[in-house]
């Protein structure tokens, strides 16, 4: 006895993308801890990885050279929500931007100087997506602080297939911003004392 077989039916997966206002209210009603890490990449949500001891101690540091540094009529944000486009929101470790500190909206592309991800499980993610994504948003200067290379890296000249000049400083070397006046990044002072054994 022979049994015919129908051929499977051709499904096609439809993909349903968040807006802002979709991704806003989820955050409002809980549907995300206080502690989740989600970014929205071109309207689909991204879990990020924890942040460790190592990632948190850079946070710190940059963000006190920032202080510093940078004219106060400027913003700092730490590991805040940053809009790029219609459908994506990072949450880069620290921004430097143009803003109204009064302000309850959520920061821009188009308001930042200079972007600031430290690296460390997240590295290929904040290669080769969030990176080229500021470049294509015109954020004048990305820096990608590398916990798994011990180096950082500085990427300006911005255009929408990536950034035009990379800079790389590894221990013992200093790297300025090319952006902000007075800001040097000094990779010893910013990765913290090297692992054992390095």
């Amino acid at each position: 006895m022979s049994i015919a077989v129908q051929p499977e039916a051709e499904v096609t997966v439809q993909r349903r993308r968040l807006t802002f206002a979709e991704f806003d209210r989820m955050k409002e009603v809980g549907v995300f801890t206080e502690d989740d890490r989600i970014e929205l990449l071109d309207g689909e949500l991204v879990a990020m990885s924890t942040v460790g001891g190592k990632h948190t101690g850079c946070i710190i540091r940059c963000d006190r050279r920032l202080q510093r540094a940078i004219d106060p009529a400027l913003l700092i944000s730490v590991q805040n929500p940053l809009r790029i486009g219609g459908q994506t929101e990072f949450l880069p470790d620290l921004i430097v931007y143009r803003g109204d500190e009064s302000s309850n909206e959520i920061p821009t592309a188009e308001q930042v100087l200079v972007v600031i991800e430290i690296a460390d499980s997240s590295r290929n993610y904040d290669r080769a997506t969030k990176i080229p994504r500021y470049a294509a948003a015109g954020i004048p200067e990305a820096v990608l602080v590398d916990l798994t290379e011990d180096r950082i890296i500085r990427y300006t000249e911005p255009r929408g297939d990536g950034y035009r000049q990379i800079t790389l400083a590894g221990r013992g070397e200093q790297l300025p911003s090319a952006i902000l006046p007075g800001l040097i990044l000094d990779v010893d002072a910013i990765l913290g004392p090297p692992a054992q054994g390095q």
